[in-house]
């Protein structure tokens, strides 16, 4: 038992300096990219923004709304709708708008006729793309909100750089629910590890909330074809598929005026759900900086759990664990601090203590629930 132990300790250890290398590397990444603020003095590019939607009747009428209020040459904005098999009042909302504003350029494409039989966001963005006058195509999400100058800091930035890709930031509207807190904090360490690992130009994460690629450079990468059949990763799998054909091409915007928010999950059961949806395309990565990533992620979670086990039978497991929960503590905080102070959310910061503790378990449990059974998406059974 005691040989066990120190072999299981020095693991411990092995995986937790590889832990704190990597978070101190993405830390680095994050000051790579500088932040953006000046506006191109007159804009040139045609943009499609392409919004999929399944039952979103409650939340369409509000996306358009910002999205006709952009300070941004009308001329030079489409905006394509794709309805995904709705069975709510989602198409004949949008419809109504498209009639109430028919002197904007908006178009609305029904998958139903197209594939009466099946459905997917990424059909539904790929169909959204075949229609697509723009240059550069810029997804975002029905229950999302943005302010009137996202727009035009976009692709003011994909004019001065000429990006194939650029991925901006999304984070959560306020909520003063605790529940609601938790999940805004993790969102945001997501989020953190996106734009860092951009700025050390290996970039693995990305939201399609808030994205935009050359239209041309979609079609270059095939699109979705490599991974249709799986049923999220609009965004991560084409991350991946764009920075292996033209490495060093993708950008992150740091600026907030290009902030999209959305809402966090309302209830455990959406939470787990949506959860394991983004965790469980984690298995079909190909990208090996990214794999790499979320098995050191996991493993040192694992092996912490494994030592607050041991500590009811070994002293020595417990302060280990005592010791790297500590330093671990303090380096996520220095990530945390960026991006909640880059989001202007920093007073969830004084939830992170109780988040590093919680996220040991959380880990290890989603990562094992996204490998089994099946997931409810948006009305939808999907297999895993």
């Amino acid at each position: 038992m005691i040989d066990f132990i120190y072999v299981f300790l020095v693991l411990l250890l092995i995986t937790g300096i590889n832990y704190f290398v990597l978070i101190i590397y993405f830390i680095i990444g994050w000051f790579n990219i500088k932040p953006f603020n000046s506006l191109e003095n007159k804009i040139k590019t045609k943009v499609s923004i392409i919004l999929p939607f399944r039952n979103e009747e409650n939340n369409i009428l509000n996306i358009l709304e910002c999205l006709l209020k952009q300070d941004f040459p009308n001329q030079l904005m489409e905006i394509i709708l794709i309805d995904d098999h709705s069975t709510d009042l989602s198409l004949s909302k949008a419809k109504l708008f498209k009639e109430i504003h028919a002197n904007n350029d908006i178009k609305i494409i029904e998958l139903k006729a197209l594939y009466p039989n099946t459905g997917s966001k990424k059909l539904a963005i790929k169909e959204g793309i075949v229609l697509a006058n723009g240059e550069l195509i810029i997804t975002t999400d029905t229950d999302c909100i943005m302010n009137s100058n996202w727009l035009k800091y976009i692709v003011s930035y994909y004019e001065r750089y000429h990006p194939n890709m650029i991925v901006a930031p999304v984070c959560f509207v306020n909520d003063h629910k605790l529940f609601g807190q938790m999940q805004h904090l993790e969102f945001l360490s997501l989020q953190a590890i996106g734009v860092a690992s951009v700025g050390i130009k290996h970039p693995i994460l990305a939201n399609g909330a808030n994205l935009a690629y050359k239209k041309d450079v979609f079609n270059a990468v095939n699109g979705f074809k490599s991974n249709e059949n799986i049923a999220s990763g609009d965004d991560v799998f084409l991350l991946h598929q764009i920075n292996k054909a033209f490495p060093d091409t993708i950008h992150y915007i740091k600026s907030y005026e290009t902030l999209v928010y959305t809402n966090p999950q309302i209830g455990i059961r959406k939470f787990m759900s949506q959860r394991k949806r983004w965790a469980s395309k984690s298995k079909y990565y190909q990208d090996v900086f990214a794999k790499y990533v979320a098995i050191s992620v996991f493993l040192f979670n694992f092996l912490l759990l494994m030592a607050l086990f041991l500590s009811l039978f070994q002293i020595k497991s417990l302060l280990f664990f005592g010791i790297l929960l500590t330093v671990k503590l303090l380096i996520d905080s220095l990530l945390l601090y960026k991006i909640t102070k880059f989001v202007k959310r920093r007073k969830l910061l004084l939830l992170v203590p109780f988040l590093d503790l919680l996220y040991i378990f959380y880990v290890v449990f989603i990562s094992g629930y996204s490998l089994v059974g099946k997931y409810k998406w948006k009305g939808r059974q999907i297999e895993n």
